[in-house]
């Protein structure tokens, strides 16, 4: 089947006008729809002119699979016993022949990309494939977590998917050999690497913004969390976020940063129970008042809707006693009891961005290294501002890039 590039360029129309008409969702006219429904004709109509021998396709659609899974057992990766068997008696059944897979995947997979994850944002996965579905590519989506280096160029260099994206990846290593041979996005930009570009926000300015709301709301003895990947790796902008939040702290002559910073630890953005949060407010207690802060901000929601219940526990009220915030919006900031104050992002568009930037480097040819970064903004809420208590909210000033 043709894709909706192909289309777009047949019709004279955008890639986005082509999904809108195929998706049957409004606004186009009756001439545009027409004109795209011809394109498709005309092409579907080349294809089967041109096409006659059996292609991966063909296997994939008898055998209930994926392309990719298809692919896998042609080469001998690893696939679940039941999908092996189906595809193997899809190629028995239409006398596939395996040197026909090479001119297959040429033919049908040059508008595949890679989305590597390690841990998955739902909604940044949908920008991606939101973007994908309108640029006419498909999405192979790896666990970056249990697949490496190796898995990322097998699949690269077969011609299996023309570009990456990586998504909360956080070995710089892989990122930048990868980023001197092939496309490569870094979705958020987890890692430092100069070879790699890059979608994300300006996380440095959003720890200083919110760290200095703390500091005009009266609070002086702010302590930010930070933590390290699961493989203890850094994590490029929790470094960024605290290096915004240690220039707020000192332009305010309050104490320096490597006082009042604490580790939460490995797998920051994997773990998210009680007891450690629990913990934590307990040591935190065993400090002579003064030492103990006035306001936490918290690497995530979820981690920051998890201390408030900690804190309760020992009889702390937020925000009267500590104020509580996160850096990473999530879910959990409107879940919980109060809202809690964090950087806004839209992470939607973070996908969408990203996948547009890859597209953009693969029809280009052009592989040197673009950084594109997003407005954000800051959420006030309750738990930093009494007046916004439970479940007001309060924007500050949308920050452009």
């Amino acid at each position: 089947m043709a894709t909706i590039q192909q289309i777009a360029r047949a019709a004279g129309v955008s890639p986005a006008t082509v999904s809108c008409v195929l998706r049957n969702k409004p606004p186009f006219s009756e001439k545009t729809k027409q004109k795209v429904l011809a394109a498709v004709a005309a092409l579907e109509a080349r294809e089967q002119a041109q096409e006659s021998a059996v292609t991966i396709r063909n296997v994939a659609n008898l055998a209930g699979v994926s392309i990719s899974t298809v692919s896998n057992v042609l080469n001998g990766y690893p696939v679940g016993e039941e999908s092996r068997a189906k595809v193997l008696k899809a190629v028995d059944a239409l006398h596939f022949e395996p040197n026909s897979l090479a001119r297959g995947l040429r033919r049908e997979q040059n508008n595949r990309i890679i989305a590597a994850v390690s841990n998955p944002h739902w909604t940044a996965l949908q920008g991606i494939y939101g973007a994908a579905d309108e640029l006419g590519y498909e999405v192979i989506l790896m666990h970056a977590g249990i697949h490496r280096k190796e898995d990322f160029v097998r699949q690269l260099e077969s011609g299996a998917a023309k570009g990456i994206l990586f998504f909360d990846f956080f070995d710089e290593a892989v990122v930048s050999q990868l980023a001197e041979r092939f496309f490569v996005v870094q979705c958020g930009g987890c890692t430092d690497s100069s070879a790699a570009s890059a979608v994300r926000y300006d996380y440095e300015s959003a720890g200083y913004q919110l760290t200095s709301e703390l500091i005009r709301q009266g609070r002086s003895r702010i302590w930010g969390v930070t933590g390290s990947s699961r493989r203890g790796e850094p994590i490029s902008f929790m470094a960024q976020f605290l290096s915004g939040y240690s220039r707020a702290m000192a332009e305010a002559g309050l104490p320096a940063p490597c006082g009042t910073m604490q580790d939460w630890g490995n797998e920051i953005f994997l773990i998210n129970d009680y007891g450690s949060k629990e913990l934590y407010v307990s040591e935190m207690l065993k400090l002579p008042p003064e030492k103990q802060p006035d306001a936490i901000i918290a690497p995530t929601g979820d981690g920051a809707a998890l201390l408030i219940q900690a804190l309760r526990r020992f009889g702390l009220q937020v925000p009267e006693d500590i104020s509580v915030a996160a850096f990473f919006s999530s879910n959990s900031n409107h879940s919980t009891y109060p809202y809690i104050s964090c950087m806004d992002q839209d992470w939607n568009t973070l996908g969408y961005e990203s996948m547009m930037l890859l597209s953009r480097m693969i029809r280009s040819g052009d592989r040197r290294p673009q950084l594109q970064l997003l407005n954000y903004r800051i959420s006030l809420c309750g738990s930093t501002h009494k007046e916004l208590y439970p479940f007001l909210e309060r924007k500050l000033d949308e920050q452009h890039a």
